[in-house]
Parts: C-alpha cells; sequence; structure tokens
C-alpha cells in the first residue's frame, strides 16, 4: 500500500495539470463555437455566407499546416501510444465538467461579440490568415535563397551522417557497437568509452551507430547528443543538461511525470548544503538524505517502466580541462546512472593526458577511466583507407572549382601518396594519421594555389612541397624559422653547406666535396621533440636527403629542385615564397622546363624552328644558356645523325643573335666563348654519328665525321662549320667566332673534347701522333684548322686589302650586343655602357690579331706557328699577316687613323701588365723588322699626333694613366 501510496502522491500533479488542460480546452472550444455561431448569423442576414465558408476554409488550413509544421501529429500519436487511460479520464472529466456548467466566462464573452458589427468582425478574423499567410511568404523566399547553395573551396571539417558516404568502414563497427548499447532493450544502464584520436572519426561513428538505431529502433531508442563544450563555462551548466534530456524525452514520449520528477531531483541537487563543482559551477549534496534517495528511487522506478531506451552521447570530453573531465565523470556514476539510461562517453586518452600540461602518466589515466566506464571501445583507421579518402575528397573539391589546373593538384599529391606507402608511415601518422589532418592538408595545398605548381616544367620536388607543407600546418614556429634565415640571399642554417661556406663541421670531408649540415643546424634541432627533428630531416638532413652526397653524384634535376639547397640556384628560396607568398616565377626560370623543351626538341618529328619559335631565345628572361647547356649534355644515344645536323645547323645560324658584350647581372655574352664551346662539344659527342645507336648491339665512333663536317667535306658540303661561322655576311665577328672555336679544338685546353681534336689531328695526317709529347700531338692537332682559317681570312682580307681593324672599329652596338641590344642597353647607364662597348671593340681586335699572328709561347699554338700549307711549320703564316698589318692596317697612305690602329694595338697587347711596358709583349707578336722599319719612318709623325679618344678610354679602363704609359711606349720603340 504504501509504494501504491507514493505512486499516487507522484501522479497528484500530473493529474491535476491534465485536468485544468481538459477545462481549459473545453473552454476554448465553447468560445469558438459561440464566435462561429454568431460569424454565420451575421453572414446570413447579410446574405454574404460565402465569406464566413472561406474564412473557415482557411482557418482550418492554417491548422492542417501548423499540425504538420509542428510535427503534432507525431505529439499525438506518443499520447495514445503511452496508453494513460487514467490521463484521459481525468481530461474527458475535465471537458465534462465545464460543459455541464456551461462554461465559465462564455456569458461575458457572448455580450462582448454581440456588440461588434459584422465588418470588424470579419476584419479582426482575417487579420491572423494575412499574418500567417505573410510569415509563410517570407519563409519561402528565404527556403528558395538556400537552394542556391555555394559550393565550397575546402574540405569542411562536417562529420559523415550516413552509410553512403563512410570511407573507413565504420558502418560494419557501428551496427554492432549501436546493438551492444541497444542490449536488447534491457533496462541497465552502462558507460561505454569509445576511445580515439582527434580527427579519427568518432563523430562520425556515433552518427552510424544513431543511423541504426532509427533504422532499426525508432520506436524503442530515444538518443540525446550533450555538448559538453557549449556549456563549459555555463554556470548552470546540470540545469542545461536536465533541461535538454527533458527536451528531447518530451519530443519523443510522452510522460509527463518525469520532467517532475528530474525537476525535482535536480532541485535537492542545487539546494543541498554540501557544495561539490562541476565545470567550476558549485552543487549541492543534500544533507535530508533520505530525500534525494527518494527522489532517486522514484526517477528509477519511473524509468524502469518506459519501453524506451534513453542513450546519452557525451562528445569531445577530452577537449575539458581535466578537473572537469572527472566532475563529468563523477555526476554520471554518482547522480544519473539510472535504469534504461545508457551513456556514451567520447575521448582521446592521449590527450586527457596532456591536457593543462599535467603530463599525467596514460596508464594512470587509463585507470582512472576504468573506474567510469563500463565498455571501452577503440577506433583504427587503415592508412590504405585514409589515403583512399583523400584522393576521394580532394578529387571532390577540385572538380567543383575553378582550379587552373587540377591534374596539378593529384601531381602534388603524390608527395602524400608517397608517404602513406613508405615503411615510415608511424613516424607520419602524427602528421597525417586521421581525416581532420588530411582535410587540413588539402585545404592547405589548394590555398597555396599549388595548382599553379607544374611539376613537369618547374623545379619543385613533389617530396620536398609536402615535407615543407607539414611543417608549414604543423609547427608554424619552426616553418618561420626557417622563412627568417634562407629567405632573400641567406643560406647555410637549415639548407646544407660545402667546405668553403660558414659553420660547416670541422669533421666534414677535407676535399670539400660533400655536403654537410652546417654546425648552427645541428645545435637547432637538438632543442626540438622526436617528432620535429623526423619531419625536419626528410627535407634538409644532408645523409638523410642526399644520400651519396658528393657533388659528383648528384643529378642535375637534385641540383635544381632539392629543398636542401639554397646557396647558387636558390632551391628553397622558390619553395618559401609559393608557400609564404602564393608566388612563382615564371617557367623559363626552371631547369626542367629547359628539359622539357629538349625532349621536344629531339623527337625526330619535330622541327627545332617551329619548336622555339614559341620561345624568344635571345630574349634573356629566357635563359638561353641553361636549354643549349642541357642539349649539349644529353646522351649521344639520345640523337638521330638527322636531328644532329638539325640542331648543329639551327645553333650555328643562331649564333649571331647573341651578345658578345659582358655585363654583370645584365648580360653573360654568350657568343663570347661559351657558346663556340657548346657548338664545339656537340660535334665531339654526337657530331660522329651516321646512324642513331642502338645500345643493344655494338656501333663503332666514326669520329673523322666530325673532321669532315668542320672543313664541309662529303656529307657536309655547303654545311661545313667554318663556312657557316665565317660568312662574309658575318664580317669580323664571324673571324671572332672562327678563332673561337678553334681555341676549343685542342686536347690540352679542352681535354673533354677528345674526339673533336683527334678527328681533326687524323683527318689532317692518319700518322700524326696521339700520345706522346704533348706538344707534338697539339701541333697536329691545330694544324688543319688553324692553315684553314688563315685560308679564310686571306680570301676575305688580305687579298682585298680590308682593313680588319677598321672593320672592328665600326662595328655598332647593335652588331656586338645581337638582338639583345635593347635589352642590355634599357638596364645600363649610358656611360658604362659605352665604355663597355669600346673595351669589347678591343677586346675582339686584340683576340683576332693575337691568335692570328701568334706563333709558340707558354700558353698555346697560334696560327702563325704553321704555314699556309704543308707540314714544314716554318711560320709562313705570321710573315703574311705582319706584312698585311703594316702595309694595310697601320698605312696612313689607306687610312687617316692609321696611327691610331697601330697604338691601340699596341696598347692591347700590353694590357695585360697594369704598370710598365714590356718590350716582349710587341717582339713576340709583330715582326721586329717590320716594327722597326715602321717606326723609323713614321714615329714623328705617330709622336705629334693627338691620341684618340677610344685609346684614352681603354688606357683608362685598363688601370693605366694616359701620358706616362704612351711616353713608355714611344720610348720603348725607340730602343727597338
Amino acid at each position: 500500500m504504501n509504494e501504491v501510496g507514493e505512486r499516487l502522491k507522484s501522479n497528484y500533479y500530473t493529474l491535476s495539470k491534465v485536468f485544468i488542460l481538459g477545462v481549459l480546452i473545453s473552454e476554448a472550444s465553447l468560445i469558438v463555437g459561440m464566435i462561429l455561431k454568431y460569424f454565420y448569423n451575421l453572414s446570413l442576414q447579410s446574405d454574404r455566407l460565402y465569406i464566413f465558408f472561406s474564412v473557415i476554409f482557411l482557418y482550418l488550413l492554417m491548422a492542417g499546416l501548423s499540425v504538420k509544421k509542428d510535427n503534432i501529429h507525431r505529439k499525438v500519436t506518443s499520447i495514445f501510444k503511452s496508453r494513460r487511460f487514467d490521463l484521459l479520464i481525468v481530461f474527458i472529466a475535465g471537458v465534462m465538467a465545464l460543459i455541464i456548467i456551461d462554461g465559465i466566462g462564455t456569458d461575458y464573452i457572448e455580450n462582448v461579440i454581440k456588440k461588434i458589427e459584422l465588418l470588424y468582425f470579419q476584419t479582426s478574423l482575417i487579420i491572423p490568415i494575412v499574418l500567417f499567410l505573410a510569415n509563410n511568404i517570407k519563409k519561402r523566399q528565404d527556403k528558395n535563397k538556400e537552394k542556391s547553395e555555394k559550393k565550397s573551396g575546402f574540405l569542411s571539417d562536417v562529420e559523415v551522417i550516413t552509410p553512403e558516404e563512410d570511407a573507413f568502414n565504420f558502418a560494419k563497427l557501428a551496427d554492432k557497437f549501436s546493438e551492444r548499447v541497444f542490449n536488447y532493450g534491457s533496462y541497465e544502464s552502462l558507460v561505454f568509452g569509445i576511445d580515439a584520436p582527434w580527427g579519427t572519426g568518432k563523430s562520425t561513428f556515433i552518427n552510424l551507430c544513431q543511423e541504426n538505431w532509427n533504422k532499426k529502433y525508432e520506436e524503442k531508442v530515444i538518443v540525446y547528443r550533450f555538448d559538453v563544450m557549449k556549456f563549459e563555462s555555463n554556470e548552470n551548466i546540470l540545469n542545461k543538461f536536465v533541461d535538454g534530456l527533458i527536451k528531447v524525452i518530451r519530443s519523443n514520449l510522452f510522460a509527463p511525470e518525469l520532467e517532475t520528477m528530474f525537476s525535482r531531483y535536480l532541485k535537492l541537487l542545487n539546494d543541498s548544503k554540501t557544495n561539490f563543482s562541476i565545470f567550476g559551477v558549485r552543487f549541492g549534496i543534500p544533507s535530508d538524505n533520505l530525500s534525494i534517495e527518494k527522489a532517486f528511487e522514484k526517477l528509477e522506478n519511473f524509468l524502469k517502466g518506459l519501453d524506451q531506451k534513453i542513450i546519452i552521447i557525451v562528445d569531445d570530453l577530452d577537449r575539458l580541462n581535466f578537473s572537469s573531465v572527472k566532475e563529468v565523470l563523477f555526476v554520471i556514476k554518482k547522480s544519473f546512472i539510472l535504469p534504461n539510461m545508457s551513456y556514451i562517453l567520447c575521448y582521446d586518452t592521449e590527450n586527457i593526458s596532456i591536457i593543462e600540461n599535467q603530463k599525467l602518466d596514460a596508464e594512470k589515466t587509463i585507470e582512472f577511466l576504468e573506474k567510469f566506464i563500463n565498455i571501452k571501445y577503440s577506433l583504427f583507421i587503415d592508412p590504405a583507407l585514409l589515403l583512399n579518402y583523400f584522393i576521394d575528397y580532394k578529387d571532390k573539391v577540385t572538380s567543383r572549382i575553378n582550379l587552373k589546373n587540377p591534374d596539378l593538384i593529384s601531381v602534388a599529391s603524390e608527395g602524400l601518396k608517397d608517404i602513406f606507402n613508405s615503411k615510415e608511415y608511424d613516424r607520419y601518422a602524427p602528421f597525417v594519421g586521421n581525416a581532420r589532418k588530411i582535410k587540413r592538408l588539402v585545404n592547405t595545398i589548394l590555398l597555396l594555389e599549388v595548382d599553379r605548381v607544374d611539376f613537369t616544367v618547374m623545379d619543385f620536388n613533389k617530396y620536398d612541397l609536402i615535407h615543407l607543407i607539414i611543417i608549414y600546418v604543423n609547427y608554424p614556429n619552426i616553418f618561420r624559422k626557417i622563412y627568417y634565415t634562407e629567405i632573400g640571399a641567406g643560406f647555410g642554417f637549415f639548407s646544407v653547406v660545402t667546405k668553403y661556406d660558414d659553420y660547416y663541421p670541422e669533421e666534414g670531408d677535407s676535399s670539400g666535396s660533400e655536403y654537410k649540415n652546417s654546425t648552427r643546424y645541428t645545435e637547432y634541432v637538438e632543442s626540438l621533440n622526436s617528432n620535429q627533428k623526423f619531419i625536419l630531416s626528410k627535407v634538409f638532413d644532408a645523409n638523410e636527403r642526399l644520400k651519396k652526397n658528393r657533388f659528383s653524384k648528384l643529378s642535375n634535376e637534385a641540383n635544381f629542385s632539392y629543398a636542401c639547397f639554397n646557396k647558387h640556384y636558390r632551391n628553397l628560396n622558390r619553395y618559401l615564397d609559393l608557400i609564404v607568398h602564393s608566388t612563382i616565377k615564371s617557367e623559363n626560370d626552371h631547369y626542367k622546363y629547359y628539359v622539357n623543351l629538349k625532349n621536344q626538341l629531339l623527337k625526330d618529328e619535330s622541327n627545332i624552328s617551329v619548336v622555339l619559335e614559341k620561345y624568344s631565345l635571345v630574349d634573356p628572361a629566357f635563359n638561353s644558356k641553361q636549354l643549349w647547356s642541357i642539349i649539349v649534355n644529353e646522351s649521344y644515344y639520345n640523337f638521330s645523325p638527322e636531328k644532329v645536323k638539325e640542331i648543329i645547323i639551327y645553333f650555328l645560324e643562331l649564333l649571331p643573335k647573341y651578345s658578345i658584350l659582358e655585363i654583370d647581372s645584365i648580360s653573360e655574352g654568350l657568343r663570347n666563348f661559351l657558346f663556340p664551346y657548346f657548338i664545339a662539344k656537340l660535334l665531339n659527342d654526337v657530331g660522329w654519328l651516321k646512324e642513331k645507336v642502338d645500345l643493344k648491339r655494338e656501333f663503332r665512333k666514326d669520329d673523322l665525321r666530325i673532321a669532315e663536317w668542320v672543313f664541309g667535306k662529303n656529307d657536309f658540303t655547303e654545311i661545313g662549320i667554318l663556312d657557316i661561322l665565317s660568312k662574309p655576311e658575318r664580317g669580323v665577328l664571324g673571324i671572332h667566332d672562327l678563332l673561337q672555336f678553334r681555341a676549343n679544338c685542342n686536347s690540352r685546353d679542352r681535354g673533354s673534347l677528345y674526339g673533336l681534336s683527334r678527328s681533326l689531328s687524323m683527318y689532317e695526317n692518319k700518322n700524326n701522333p696521339n700520345e706522346g709529347i704533348v706538344k707534338d700531338i697539339i701541333i697536329a692537332e691545330l694544324r688543319g684548322v688553324s692553315q684553314a682559317i688563315f685560308k679564310i681570312f686571306k680570301k676575305q682580307y688580305i687579298n682585298k686589302r680590308k682593313n680588319i681593324i677598321e672593320g672592328v672599329s665600326n662595328l655598332s652596338a647593335k652588331d656586338i650586343c645581337g638582338e639583345e641590344y635593347n635589352y642590355i642597353k634599357s638596364r645600363s647607364s649610358k656611360e658604362d655602357f659605352d665604355n663597355k662597348i669600346i673595351r669589347t671593340k678591343s677586346s675582339i681586335i686584340n683576340y683576332i690579331l693575337y691568335h692570328l699572328i701568334s706563333k709558340d709561347n707558354s700558353e698555346e699554338i697560334g696560327c702563325s706557328f704553321y704555314d699556309e700549307s704543308g707540314y714544314e711549320d716554318q711560320g709562313t703564316i705570321h710573315n703574311n699577316i705582319n706584312k698585311y698589318l703594316f702595309e694595310v692596317c697601320f698605312n696612313p697612305e689607306l687610312n687617316a687613323k692609321a696611327y691610331d690602329y697601330f697604338l691601340s694595338l699596341l696598347v692591347g697587347f700590353n694590357s695585360m701588365s697594369r704598370e710598365t711596358v714590356h718590350k716582349n709583349s710587341f717582339i713576340e707578336l709583330l715582326s721586329k723588322e717590320e716594327l722597326v722599319k715602321y717606326w723609323k719612318i713614321n714615329k714623328d709623325d705617330i709622336q705629334k699626333i693627338e691620341v684618340s679618344k677610344e685609346n684614352q678610354i681603354l688606357l683608362n679602363l685598363y688601370g693605366m694613366t694616359y701620358n706616362e704609359h704612351i711616353q713608355d711606349i714611344y720610348k720603348l720603340l725607340n730602343k727597338l
């Protein structure tokens, strides 16, 4: 009887509420009926019944829409399903009681209504309809706006809701777990723990569980998700928890007593005298233990009788401070372990161990949690599934946004794929080990506009780029250190150094041919933790990144693209500019660009002129040196004879477009020395090809073909190297090109061009030596080409009595600079540009005449060592050149500037000596007999002339004092 009495007492307030509800609804029904009756009569009297029925229809429509919108039908259904006939009887009693007494205020309302005229009555009824209509129109407009959803350019961190979106095969696991939580509908209260790191998919897993409960146990399970992060700092967090719980129960279950019971229980907790805190908020433990026990017992008895199980999910528990975590667990365990109420707590044990810098032992944390959690479940993600997830989501984003080249994002992502396939994946897990970290990396890649990086033509290494992005995302302080120490002209802190750089470790390779990490880098990494050291080593550690880290072992691609290099090609700078500033240098500043261009040129079906017409090769912005450097270093088996011929002839025809003038950081003077060497190297390496080499079978090098090509014989008639270089329209610069090419034709100066020098020697005479005394070998190598060059010079200048010094003097700046003229001039001051032109002219004539007139000295064998033909080597060329100089170039009868030319040549020949004049510089080159004879005849006139402005500038440029130097030359000539 006591138990029955307690139940009746607990239902007293509920029954009273239901009775009053019946009275109120009955009263409202009577009033509505009275209004409808009066409205009908007025409409009937005025013959406007259509208005009455229209208004009634609209109100019925409004009622129907409201019922559907607010799910009132579900609430009514839940009431009937509760089978609370006691409440129904009390409700009917309330209704009948009011009907019997014919309402409470109906007479008063009736008197008020009768005083209202029809027009006002109609208006008052229509106003609610108008307001309802306006409100729904506004909602419809808002809904239409939402339909035009904007596509995001990034991956959001929204968890998966349906099994169709499941990327980690959680669906089956969630199905099993949800069944265990339901526990066959048992009213036993259990606390489940889901332990997994942030980003592993705990929320997704819970969503899948809820999806399963909704499908299988829609009428048997009530899910309440309590977000502790929203209320951590709320002073009434316990109230919020209970309010939320009641709201969820009310929307799924008709149990009016439950709200009262929870409210009384909560009030007892709050009003207790002995205090404890939850989230810093103080709560009490009642001194009247019997009262709280009774309240708890009532809740317990009521919940036991429920046909539905309440599952309470507390996510992100590990994001609270540790004291709050403990108190939440105590509250659940001590105050809310009730029948038919089970808990799922989501957390990360490791994260709880380190929050608030407490550095708690992980095992002790687990031991603490085990006191409160009955069943623990851990989540793991298969790396292969995580990689597939990354690929799928990356593809989804790139397909819905306007990227310059979506394929390049995929190429950039290859570095991440390599990480997942790495044997060290476990070391990478802290950076890419869950979905959240993967999304963050993808979003960063999109933010950095990596779609603009064409890895096929730009010097970015996908491995280094993804590692630097990982550092950028996970360790911004370390990345900032990299930026400030390596940007601009900086290098050698994170980037590797060589023996001659500062901070090179003393124990390094004594030959200086080994890359090492600087002592600064070594000291810095000592202060880092293991994860930081690991990810840095993948980019910057010399032993780790370079393996065989000697200069000779590294490919050109490595030298131009590895981020650990930052001295010569500023590789690391390139990565920093991309990541920090989203800036990328143009394609033609990248080594790979020229490698690709080279590959296009070497295709048999390609036409070099057509391919290169797309590019401005003579524009310094397009680094021609880079392209031709790659071509001349290409392996011979990648060339066909036809392609060799096409490339070399094109290069020969292109040569005049380049500048001879050298100005620091403006013009390298590619026509001066470098490109003539490239032509010689191409001949040496591939000029012998008669057919394309098949490495699978033997082949024979026909070295004599190289010499035949040089002299334009057999297969090379009309396309001989010397003939093309010395075309008459090229003038004195053609002679200069010839002599520069000759400088590469001996094995001493260009030992690597043995094929060329040996071919010239054997072509000239098969009995020429190829071993023994070096000088004899060089004499044989240069004889034929020297005689051929003199023959060309004689034909163009000596026979025509054409003054070559005058020809050089008359060169314009455009002749010297080629098609680079406008670029060079626009970037130089007028004075500096003019002086450089004068000095370049002097260098050109000095070089030409020095190599033509020189015989045999300690440095090289000149053309004048040889005869015009034959093998006697009596120096007849020397005699002819001297005769030409004194009879043509220095002859005042032929040219008014002859004396200036004479002095300019003496100044040029003597330019190696900055302070004193040496007679050897004259006598070794010019014939002493001719010089004495010329001086005796012309010395008086020469000493009277005013030295030309050009010669004065030359003397200043060579660092000589004009008056003293000229007088020294005169004194020396007088002594001869």
